[in-house]
C-alpha cells in the first residue's frame, strides 16, 4: 500500500518531494486515474468518496490531496477519514503546507500505520548545497558564482529558486553570474544590502539602487529596519575576524563573508556605531509619528552616505 504524508517546516521542498513521490508511484501503473484534491476549500468527504468510489475508465487510481489541515472542518473530517484510510485500495499522497505536530492524533496515526516524510528547515548553506544538486539533476551547466548570485537574489527561498530554475533552461550555457544579473531581479533583502554597500563603498550607485529598492512598494519603515540589520552585520564583521564565527553568528553563507568583511573595512568602527545609534533613533521617530517614514528613509540614506 502506498500512503504517504508529506509535511515540515519547508513547505516548498516538501511539496516538491511529494510530487517526486507521485511520479515514482505513476511508474508502477500502466493505466491509472489521477485525482487532485485541494482540501483547504473542499469537504474532506470528497477524499473519502474518492477512496470508496469504483473505477470506470481505468484499472487504478492515485489520489494526491493537499492542505487537509487548513480545512475549516478538519477536526470532524479527520475523525471520519483516519479509520477509512486503512482500507484504501489506492495509493494516496497527502501534502500539508505546515509541520504537523507529533502530539496530534493525525500525526500519530500516520506515523504508526503509513509513511511520514518530514522536511526540516534549511539554513543558508544547506539551501546553496541543495540548489547545486537540484540544477545538476536538471542537467543545467551553471557556474558556482552564478549559483550563489541566484540564491542570493532569491533570498534563499526554495520556492523562488524552484520557479527561477525554470527560466535558467532558456539561458545559454554555461550560465554565468553576469547572465543571472541580467535576467533575474534582486530580492528586497538583497537590494537593501546592495544599497547599504553602495552607500559605504560606492556612493555613485546609491541613486539607482534606491530607485530599484522603492520599486518593491514596501513600507519605508521596513526598509529602514533592513538597513539597520545590515549595519549591525557590518559592525559584527568588524569585531569578529574568524569567518566561521561570522557564519554561525550572522547565519550567512560562506560566499558572503568576504564581501561583508570588505565592506566593513571601508567604514570606521566609530562611524558605524554612530550610524547604528542614529538609525535606532530615526526608527523610533518614524514609529511614533514624528517623522514621515519615506522622509525618514531618505534622511537615513543621506546620513550614511554623508
Amino acid at each position: 500500500m502506498h500512503i504517504h504524508l508529506f509535511h515540515g517546516e519547508c513547505d516548498a521542498l516538501s511539496l516538491l518531494n511529494a510530487k517526486n513521490k507521485l511520479e515514482e508511484i505513476k511508474e508502477d501503473f500502466s493505466d491509472f486515474e489521477l485525482v487532485n484534491l485541494d482540501l483547504e476549500g473542499k469537504p474532506i468527504e470528497r477524499l473519502i468518496n474518492e477512496m470508496e468510489s469504483n473505477l470506470f475508465f481505468s484499472s487504478n487510481k492515485i489520489i494526491f490531496a493537499k492542505r487537509l489541515l487548513k480545512n475549516s472542518d478538519k477536526a470532524d473530517g479527520i475523525n471520519l477519514l483516519l479509520p477509512i484510510l486503512k482500507e484504501s485500495a489506492f495509493p494516496i499522497i497527502i501534502f500539508e503546507e505546515q509541520k504537523v505536530p507529533k502530539t496530534t492524533k493525525y500525526y500519530k496515526f500516520f506515523n504508526q500505520n503509513f509513511i511520514v516524510h518530514e522536511q526540516s528547515k534549511m539554513n543558508k548553506s544547506q539551501v546553496i548545497n541543495w540548489f547545486k544538486d537540484y540544477v545538476k539533476a536538471q542537467n543545467l551547466t551553471i557556474e558556482s558564482q552564478a549559483i550563489n548570485e541566484l540564491v542570493s537574489r532569491s533570498n534563499f527561498d526554495l520556492q523562488s529558486l524552484i520557479t527561477n530554475s525554470k527560466k535558467l533552461k532558456s539561458l545559454p550555457t554555461p550560465i554565468s553570474k553576469e547572465s543571472i544579473e541580467r535576467n533575474f531581479n534582486s530580492s528586497l533583502e538583497n537590494t537593501v544590502w546592495e544599497l547599504t554597500e553602495s552607500l559605504i563603498t560606492n556612493p555613485s550607485k546609491t541613486k539607482s539602487t534606491l530607485k530599484n529598492l522603492l520599486k518593491f512598494d514596501q513600507e519605508p519603515i521596513l526598509i529602514i529596519n533592513l538597513i539597520f540589520r545590515e549595519l549591525k552585520n557590518l559592525y559584527v564583521a568588524k569585531k569578529i575576524s574568524d569567518p566561521k564565527k561570522l557564519i554561525k553568528i550572522l547565519k550567512i553563507p560562506p560566499f558572503a563573508v568576504n564581501k561583508l568583511k570588505k565592506s566593513a573595512q571601508s567604514i570606521e568602527t566609530r562611524k558605524l556605531g554612530v550610524l547604528i545609534e542614529k538609525t535606532t533613533n530615526l526608527d523610533y521617530e518614524v514609529k511614533t509619528g514624528n517623522i514621515d517614514s519615506k522622509t525618514g528613509l531618505l534622511m537615513l540614506v543621506k546620513l550614511i552616505s554623508g
